[in-house]
């Protein structure tokens, strides 16, 4: 028969849990040869075809970028890739990057690869929301957005949530990359 829990017991098992190795991540560019290629689970999809990236499932879980949080944001195989053009990305402005956070491309006709991720936020192992805020540009009348965060260390924005939708985006360089040893 167990002891009941009291405080000091509590504060052993916290304690024990916080000096766990944290998973760390790599940046996308350390991802084997640093190609789009490796950052996909392949399967069926043509190697000779660039599109074949698109929709295929993250082949490793996806980590908070900052050092030391290590916290897991998305597991392999939940998230597929997309392509999607500059001007729809806007986590922030573009001389506002924090050091830990990969900066967007400067031309607005550039593609940003992101992970898209369904059907709703508890698909994320871990994940913060910011409250609404209003779409660049589209005055009042447009959709509000969440800007996505890590919900250990509050660094972001790694990506975004248009709400009413079933849609939420992560930045591919936004993220770190547990690739197994």
């Amino acid at each position: 028969m167990s002891n009941p829990p009291n405080q000091a017991n509590i504060l052993f098992a916290l304690h024990r849990s916080s000096t766990r190795p944290k998973p760390v991540g790599v940046p996308r560019a350390q991802v084997g040869a640093g190609t789009v290629r490796d950052l996909v689970v392949l399967a069926g999809a043509s190697a000779s075809d660039p599109d074949a990236v698109l929709d295929q499932p993250n082949a490793h879980d996806l980590l908070c970028p900052r050092p030391g949080c290590g916290s897991i944001i998305i597991k392999a195989q939940t998230a597929g890739l997309r392509r999607v053009p500059r001007t729809t990305v806007v986590l922030e402005p573009r001389t506002n990057t924090h050091a830990h956070l990969a900066p967007l491309p400067e031309a607005d006709e550039a593609n940003v690869e992101v992970w898209r991720i369904t059907p709703n936020e508890m698909a994320f192992e871990n994940i913060g929301l910011t409250h609404d805020v209003p779409s660049p540009g589209a005055g009042t009348d447009g959709p509000a957005r969440k800007l996505l965060a890590c919900a250990e260390c509050d660094l972001g924005p790694l990506g975004w949530h248009v709400v009413g939708t079933s849609e939420f985006w992560l930045v591919a360089d936004r993220v770190g990359y547990r690739v197994a040893a």
